[in-house]
């Protein structure tokens, strides 16, 4: 006899159904449904882009689901590179001598 908490029965029936629907090919990976807090970005800003049809939203029941090839396609084409900051600040070599060495620090210091 075997014992099965039902917990893991749901997570059982749940892999048994998706194993079917997939090899009955009903089920793609793009027409997975995510609640909004699976995206892993802020509801608010879910919600605008669900608003702007950025991506596609489903409510069932008390709650909203988004398309995940959806976000996933948005957060790809919205990664943005950093730019390279300009600096005014010329790398100096350091003198050979301590002491000249701290001189220069601290007039460096100094000029701000």
């Amino acid at each position: 006899m075997i014992v099965v908490s039902p917990e893991d029965l749901e997570r059982l029936i749940e892999r048994a159904v998706k194993k079917a629907l997939a090899e009955a090919g009903a089920l793609r990976a793009q027409d997975a449904w995510i609640p909004i807090k699976a995206t892993g970005l802020p509801p608010t800003t879910v919600r605008k882009l669900i608003k702007s049809g950025a991506i596609r939203a489903s409510k069932i029941g008390r709650e909203l689901r988004v398309n995940m090839d959806d976000v996933r396609k948005h957060v790809q084409s919205s990664i943005v590179e950093p730019k390279a900051e300009e600096s005014n600040v010329v790398a100096m070599p350091e003198p050979a001598d301590p002491f000249e060495a701290a001189r220069a620090r601290a007039r460096a210091r100094r000029a701000g």
